[in-house]
C-alpha cells in the first residue's frame, strides 16, 4: 500500500500546480478583454454580450486587470 502522507504530498503538489494554471488562465482572460477594449476599441456593451455579462462587470474585469497590473 502506497504511504498516505506521500499521496498528501502529490495530491498537494498537483493541487498547486492547477492553482498556478488558473492564474494563469485568468491573467489571460483579463488581458485578452483589456486588449479588445483598449486596442481594438471593442465596446463594453459588446464584450458583455459576448460573454454573457454586463457591460458594468466587463468594466469591473477591465478595472481588476489593471489594479493587478495585467
Amino acid at each position: 500500500m502506497p504511504d498516505p502522507l506521500a499521496r498528501v504530498r502529490e495530491a498537494r503538489s498537483q493541487l498547486e500546480a492547477a492553482e498556478r494554471d488558473v492564474d494563469h488562465a485568468r491573467a489571460a482572460f483579463y488581458r485578452a478583454i483589456a486588449a479588445a477594449y483598449d486596442d481594438h476599441g471593442i465596446s463594453l456593451s459588446a464584450i458583455g454580450r459576448e460573454l454573457g455579462v454586463s457591460r458594468q462587470r466587463v468594466r469591473a474585469l477591465v478595472e481588476l486587470g489593471r489594479r493587478n497590473g495585467l
